[in-house]
């Protein structure tokens, strides 16, 4: 029982991981871009 549930904590983390890391390495240029980005686009509006 207990390396089952060690198990399925092992799988829950790695898919948490697989979602998360890719979406914080998009998301540091995106916030750098959106800095540069977002006066600009208020000042249009």
């Amino acid at each position: 029982m207990n390396r089952t549930n060690w198990e399925h904590a092992g799988i829950a983390a790695g898919l948490m991981l697989a979602v998360f890391l890719p979406l914080a390495l998009l998301a540091v240029p995106g916030a750098s871009i959106a800095k540069r980005c977002g006066p600009r686009l208020q000042i249009e509006r």
